[in-house]
């Protein structure tokens, strides 16, 4: 055996110019080495590293006179791009400018495959005649292809992209599609313009839908989606997409503007449904964020759309928050200390009324004293209502906790707060508020004991929790302090019950429950909690709804059973002593394994509907500011196979109807689908009947479809 190295006394005396050099070549190897007549023969395991490509094959020969590499014979090529090639026969010049080659298959980098029976080179450009590509691998071993491309011919470029001309999509072996001209980029290019996946729906109020998003590659740092959807029945919907990426920040938008054609308010029985020009609609959601250093950072959110219904109109997203703020803000993080200042605007579907925020300033700030933490959570508030009333809220709010370990394993937990709280109201017509100071100091006190009970069959960690929270009762009122705060199964043992966290609670009242945990070894098999709250001065005008209205509050708790690792069940509930009923009460069981998961979750309950921002002291004994709900949801899957899913679920309601209406329940939305997805294809195909209400939004039945077929994007 003889083995030539780059720079060694042989090779610097064979190659002494042109392209082939020794400069070229770092490594060779052979069994056997022949030079003549200006060619050197190489053969037996030829291995040559050449120019950033690795070659072997049986034999191969160096034409220094003519510019000619030649190899033959299981010939195996791998590219600096990670490409590899595999061929009966390879010839090239100009290092490998051009050339030819038979039987030629080529695997790239992100594991696809190309095959053609003869190639030419072109300006380093492969040129492939009658040729097949596919991404597929696991499902070759079954003999049929999930899906190929079939091209007279194909240009591949394995810097920048493959080009196809005179295309038949073939799936499982059987055309489906012809495509005179087809490119997608190279598994090495990041990012690079083109069409992204499209998708297809059809329901029965937009008809034939179409999204067909196409991505500007502007840089490596920016991007520019444009997303139309077009439909068949109401209308098209420009839409973008714009990202940056900066040092230090990031800014992206998404926004859409059309004169949309809607569907009439009509019997949704009705076949026959009128459209009408419904003027100009659209969206706009921005997100700017800017770190001015490692403790600052400011930005802005702008999230507006022209009605409450456009976004449901065409599911722009899968989920949209039901109130829309858009704020501007500075914010700094020093350990566990933090400081905002801000300015909000909002949009909802249900607080119509509700203020817009200007400049406001929160701190909160934190020490350790006295084994303890002291914390002083401020804030300066600006709300500016649009009945012309201005209103300015000061809040001071320090507290200090401990938690003392005492003997016999009993814990204490103790915090004092004074709150210190002003309201300023200017307004042009009369307030259902005045203005007013208050400092309320608060005492809570918590005792727990957590004790272990062992049985024959499990253990269990029991822990009795008995509190109380003194303070003054309120003698004011404002937009942050409601007759609406729930009590519930997360904060029946906490000090503050409030919506909001710059308040605390009125008046003197306890608190007493236990948490009860099971455990088979170190295995959780079930969690119990229960508790109540008692007010001991006459307490506050509450909803019905609260479970806060009478002294004795709703028993309030949370059960979770783990019947095994695949089998769980979950409840919470609110039961009301005055009445003897449950007022809200919430069950669910689960189901999950490799192949098959399933689950039913009921509920029922009543909840109050109203405005925070449009609150009067009667409003609160209105039957109509509390509306019943109740409903059942169910969902499951299947996997048929590794590759395909079966989903379905079910969700029946009353559409949380008021007192007088609560009615019976009634078909809210269904929907089935499958799924399926390999190592090149991706398939989603689903059947959905939702009862859309409201404006233009009627029940609609739709059918979603979507098909990627990788490696082509």
């Amino acid at each position: 055996m003889k083995k030539i190295l780059c720079r060694g006394l042989i090779l610097s005396s064979i190659f002494f110019g042109g392209v082939v050099s020794a400069a070229d070549i770092s490594f060779l190897n052979s069994d056997e080495t022949e030079y003549k007549n200006d060619v050197v023969v190489c053969r037996g395991n030829v291995i040559v590293v050449y120019n950033k490509k690795i070659i072997s094959a049986d034999t191969m020969s160096f034409d220094e006179k003519n510019d000619i590499i030649k190899a033959e014979g299981n010939v195996i090529m791998k590219d600096e791009f990670g490409n590899a090639y595999f061929a009966n026969s390879f010839q090239a010049k100009q290092n490998f400018k051009s050339g030819r080659a038979t039987n030629l298959k080529i695997i790239t980098q992100d594991k696809t495959r190309l095959a053609s029976d003869n190639c030419f080179i072109v300006d380093g450009e492969y040129l492939l005649k009658n040729v097949i590509f596919t991404p597929c691998y696991e499902c070759t071993e079954s003999g049929s292809l999930t899906w190929q491309l079939k091209a007279k011919t194909v240009t591949f470029n394995p810097e920048n992209y493959t080009e196809y001309q005179n295309t038949v999509l073939e799936a499982y072996n059987v055309p489906m599609l012809y495509v005179p001209y087809l490119t997608h980029v190279s598994s090495n290019i990041k990012r690079k313009s083109g069409f992204l996946t499209p998708k297809f729906s059809f329901s029965s109020q937009q008809g034939f839908s179409l999204s067909l998003p196409y991505l500007f590659s502007i840089s490596d740092s920016q991007e520019l989606i444009f997303k139309p959807i077009i439909t068949s029945k109401i209308g098209h919907v420009p839409w973008i997409y714009y990202s940056w990426r900066f040092p230090h920040g990031e800014f992206s938008i998404d926004a859409s503007l059309t004169g949309i054609k809607s569907v009439n308010k009509q019997d949704p029985d009705e076949k026959i449904q009128k459209i009408k020009h419904s003027g100009y609609r659209g969206h706009i959601f921005a997100k700017f964020r800017y770190e001015l250093d490692n403790n600052w950072r400011t930005g802005f959110d702008i999230n507006l759309a022209s009605d409450r219904y456009y976004l449901k109109r065409f599911s722009f997203f899968d989920k949209v928050d039901r109130t829309l703020e858009s704020r501007v803000f500075l914010e700094g993080f020093h350990g566990r200390n933090y400081t905002m200042v801000k300015s909000s605007m909002y949009q909802s579907e249900d607080l119509d009324a509700a203020p817009n925020l200007l400049p406001m300033l929160e701190h909160r700030h934190y020490f350790q004293v006295l084994g303890g933490t002291l914390n002083f959570d401020t804030a300066f508030i600006n709300m500016d209502f649009k009945n012309g009333r201005l209103s300015q809220k000061y809040i001071c709010n320090p507290s200090w906790y401990k938690e003392i370990l005492m003997p016999g394993g009993h814990i204490l937990e103790v915090n004092a707060v004074l709150s210190v709280q002003g309201l300023k109201v200017k307004e042009e017509t009369r307030s259902d508020y005045n203005s007013h100071f208050q400092a309320r100091p608060q005492l809570n006190l918590t005792w727990k004991w957590p004790l272990l009970v062992e049985t024959p069959f499990h253990n269990l960690i029991f822990t009795p929790v008995l509190g109380t929270s003194l303070s003054e009762n309120k003698k004011y009122y404002d937009a942050f302090e409601t007759p609406f705060d729930e009590i519930n199964e997360s904060n029946v043992f906490s000090n503050n019950r409030s919506i909001s966290s710059y308040n605390i609670d009125s008046g003197k009242r306890y608190f007493y429950g236990f948490h009860a945990n099971g455990y088979h070894g170190t295995k959780n098999i079930y969690h119990l909690a229960l508790g109540q709250s008692f007010e001991l001065t006459e307490p506050q005008k509450r909803v019905e709804s609260s479970g806060l209205k009478y002294k004795k509050s709703n028993i309030v708790g949370v059960l979770d059973i783990f019947f095994s690792q695949n089998l769980t069940f979950s409840s919470s509930g609110s039961y009301s002593q005055q009445n003897k009923r449950f007022d809200r009460i919430e069950a669910g069981l689960n189901y999950s394994d490799e192949k098959f998961s399933a689950g039913v979750m009921g509920f029922k309950g009543k909840q109050s509907s109203y405005n925070p921002f449009k609150i009067q002291q009667d409003f609160v004994d209105k039957k109509n500011s509390e509306k019943k709900y109740k409903g059942i949801a169910l969902n499951a899957s299947y996997k048929i196979n590794p590759r395909t899913q079966l989903n379905c679920g079910i969700v029946l309601g009353n559409r949380f109807e008021d007192k007088s209406n609560s009615g019976k329940l009634k078909l809210l939305k269904h929907e089935v689908g499958v799924n399926f997805e390999n190592e090149c294809t991706k398939v989603f195909l689903q059947y959905e009947r939702e009862n859309k209400r409201g404006a233009d939004l009627h029940p609609e039945t739709t059918f979603k479809f979507v098909v990627q077929l990788k490696k082509l994007g």
